[in-house]
């Protein structure tokens, strides 16, 4: 499962500003290894 910070926990503002695709991933290698198996499905 990919674990997630939201840009906006990063930086907190006392505006209205949000960015809804502000997120990151943070532990992408280990979320990309796990796909491997479903990439090696798919481009059969």
């Amino acid at each position: 499962m990919a674990t997630t910070k939201h840009w906006h926990d990063e930086h907190p503002s006392d505006g209205m500003l949000f960015f809804p695709t502000g997120f990151s991933v943070t532990n992408s290698d280990e979320v990309l290894k796990k796909m491997q198996p479903l990439k090696k499905e798919l481009s059969r």
